[in-house]
């Protein structure tokens, strides 16, 4: 193996790494807001679990379809 191949496969690693990471600090994030908007709307029980639960969803999907960004879950809490 040459040492550009090498160095592709670190690059490809570090990449893989970071995206998980990402993907893992956003879903802890989403898990949060999930929380406080519960909290905030005065749902409690499973009502405030099925709030939180939603937010996972659509924040999840979007983070798995493009970029992460709050612009789904603020357009569904606007519905609301």
């Amino acid at each position: 193996m040459t040492t550009f191949d090498e160095r592709e496969k670190a690059v490809e690693a570090k990449f893989a790494h970071d995206e998980e990471l990402r993907f893992k600090a956003m879903a802890q994030a989403n898990k949060l807001l999930g929380n406080w908007a519960a909290v905030h709307l005065g749902l409690i029980g499973e009502d405030a679990t099925s709030c939180f639960r939603s937010t996972l969803l659509v924040e999840t999907s979007t983070m798995l379809r493009c970029r992460p960004s709050h612009s789904a879950w603020s357009a569904r809490r606007a519905v609301e």
